[in-house]
């Protein structure tokens, strides 16, 4: 069954001005993500004001946790590592 989560990624406590807003740093996170068993669908997107990556998944192959695992393991090209969270919509 294909979830879907929205989620905020800060990296402010690298550098404060740009987040993770870069394309070099949503390239890498979305071409990470869509290798992962289970995820069908990897995209930037915005949600009330938040800018952040929506991840479409089959639940049944992977969890929201796996996921937020793979996000804090990502660096960021700035040297430090983003900081997840879910957004509810």
């Amino acid at each position: 069954m294909l979830a879907e989560e929205f989620f905020d990624l800060d990296c402010s406590a690298v550098i404060p001005e740009c987040g993770y807003q870069c394309a070099k740093c949503i390239g890498e996170i979305c071409s990470v993500l869509k290798g992962m068993q289970g995820v069908s669908e990897v995209f930037s997107g915005k949600r009330a004001e938040t800018s952040g990556i929506v991840v479409r998944y089959d639940c049944e192959a992977i969890s929201t946790d796996d996921l937020m695992e793979a996000f804090r393991k990502l660096p960021s090209f700035y040297g430090g590592f983003f900081v997840p969270r879910v957004l509810d919509a």
